[in-house]
């Protein structure tokens, strides 16, 4: 199963900052407003596609984040690799069964950016992964995560980590379709040295956080 996995932070902005122009053949997907450096002032969020294609997964993303100055939108922060490509989300569109959005949802919420994508592995099983960032120390941060592995109805894992504090909660229930199979329900809290994590280093990790067991951000 831990293979299942990979197959998927008053600071101010002291960072080069310049206006620029979307390219034409590029598409908005999703924006999002939302203050993340503790200002009072809104950013703004924008998720393009490229106009460069993946025949398996679709078109590449960007990532923008832009301060608004005098009505103008500065960038401040631009990433080509958080985001997975416009029908990577696993078997309905590698099916061509349906059109799955992998961004499940995008957000900023205190001051800080929530990323939830998701990819199926087939009719009943996903992958759902939340990422949080918070801007400081000059950049962006990783600093919680929750990776999600479930089916419809035989089991739900959860492993959620506090970069902060670097503490992991790994939740594991497990049931049946059938109503009269009996429901297991398992909680274990960790302690692990995370390395820093940013928002352009951020590659899906698994980790043994001691002999034989493991979490995934």
């Amino acid at each position: 199963m831990k293979y299942i996995f990979l197959s998927f932070f008053l600071n101010v902005f002291i960072c080069p900052s310049q206006e620029i122009q979307i390219p034409k053949t590029y598409v908005k997907v999703k924006e999002v407003r939302g203050d993340l450096n503790k200002d009072g002032i809104d950013e703004v969020v924008s998720v393009y596609n490229t106009d460069k294609k993946q025949e398996d997964t679709g078109f590449s993303r960007v990532l923008y984040i832009f301060k608004i100055e005098n009505g103008k939108r500065i960038l401040v922060k631009k990433n080509t690799n958080i985001l997975r490509n416009s029908t990577d989300s696993g078997f309905y569109n590698a099916s061509n069964s349906y059109d799955i959005e992998p961004i499940d949802t995008l957000f900023i919420k205190n001051n800080t950016l929530v990323i939830q994508q998701k990819r199926f592995h087939n009719s009943r099983r996903a992958t759902q992964s939340k990422l949080i960032f918070r801007y400081q120390k000059k950049d962006w941060f990783l600093i919680g995560s929750t990776c999600r592995y479930y089916d419809t109805c035989l089991f739900n894992d959860v492993h959620d980590i506090n970069f902060s504090t670097n503490k992991i909660h790994i939740t594991k229930d497990t049931s049946s379709c059938d109503d009269d199979e009996k429901e297991t329900h398992f909680f274990k809290a960790y302690k692990y040295n995370f390395p820093k994590v940013t928002l352009d280093s951020y590659k899906p990790t698994e980790v043994e956080i001691k002999k034989g067991v493991y979490t995934y951000y």
